[in-house]
């Protein structure tokens, strides 16, 4: 994502994060996905690698993951091409977490200490 200024970068992340209410430890995996998911624009838009980056962060902290099935149901049930799109990048991309709680602490303790008014 090297070449998108803050400024373009920063709506699409709050976005994402109201979108899925996404708690601090969730958004400290996430930058670790977004650091480790390889974006392709030829592919898929910015704001939507974000959001699935986001959507795999949250499934990996959630005691019950098939929760957040329903609400992608209905994120998804205007735009069939969106959630097929979603289930090849999953596919691609899902074998790539495997973060320790160690390095997830870490990254929490980067962004706190980051001045960010990232945290709503």
């Amino acid at each position: 994502m090297s070449g998108y200024k803050e400024e373009v970068l920063f709506p699409y992340l709050i976005r994402a994060c109201k979108c899925l209410h996404l708690t601090e430890i969730e958004i400290a995996l996430w930058s670790l996905c977004i650091e480790s998911f390889k974006w392709d624009p030829k592919y898929l838009q910015l704001q939507n690698h974000l959001l699935f980056s986001a959507i795999i962060a949250k499934e990996q902290l959630l005691i019950n993951p098939s929760l957040i099935d329903l609400y992608l149901t209905n994120l998804f049930n205007s735009d069939s091409t969106l959630a097929k799109k979603y289930k090849n990048w999953t596919m691609m991309n899902s074998m790539k977490v495997s973060f320790t709680p160690i390095q997830i602490n870490e990254q929490y303790s980067v962004l706190r200490n980051a001045s960010l008014s990232f945290y709503l």
